[in-house]
């Protein structure tokens, strides 16, 4: 074995088939947590077709995505065990800035498919790839030019945001 062709690679945990959907939810909380604080995080899922991306960035299946009425406060107890990440990560959010006039949460829904980037929340027949472009004001920021964000602020909200992403 050539030392010159060894690849290394560092992860920060390995999930068995046991796993629950809490159980990684728990491994990424603190980032979520750290959004809270003023910090950007990103929690990316790649993989093979079939290997559970999905399962485990979304997990919830159509029948589970029924809005609570508009009176209902955001409540983490209200998670089914098979919510992934993404509804659990939000609903999080909504709970920890109800209260906070000043904080506002704006959702994208994307996917990256053969290097292309398409926005999940556009008719599919109208969808077509988007383009990453810098920012041209001095920073470092990427923007998904023509990439849809809703406003998020109450658990209907982030219950129909999902179910439109899902139906699409």
């Amino acid at each position: 074995m050539d030392p010159a062709n060894i690849t290394v690679c560092a992860f920060d945990h390995i999930f068995t088939a046991e796993s629950t959907q809490a159980d990684v939810y728990a491994s990424v909380q603190p980032l979520v947590a750290d959004v809270l604080e003023g910090y950007n995080a990103t929690i990316f899922a790649y993989g093979q077709t079939g290997t559970g991306k999905t399962h485990t960035i979304l997990g919830m299946h159509d029948t589970e995505l029924a809005a609570p009425s508009r009176s209902s406060t955001p409540d983490l107890t209200l998670f089914a065990p098979s919510w992934g990440i993404i509804p659990r990560a939000l609903i999080q959010l909504v709970d920890s800035t109800v209260s906070n006039r000043d904080c506002t949460i704006s959702c994208a829904y994307l996917q990256i498919y053969n290097e292309k980037i398409f926005d999940l929340l556009t008719d599919k027949k109208r969808q077509k790839p988007l383009m990453l472009r810098e920012v041209l004001d001095g920073t470092t920021d990427m923007v998904v030019q023509g990439l849809s964000t809703y406003p998020i602020t109450s658990l209907p909200d982030v219950m129909a945001f999902l179910k439109r992403g899902y139906d699409l």
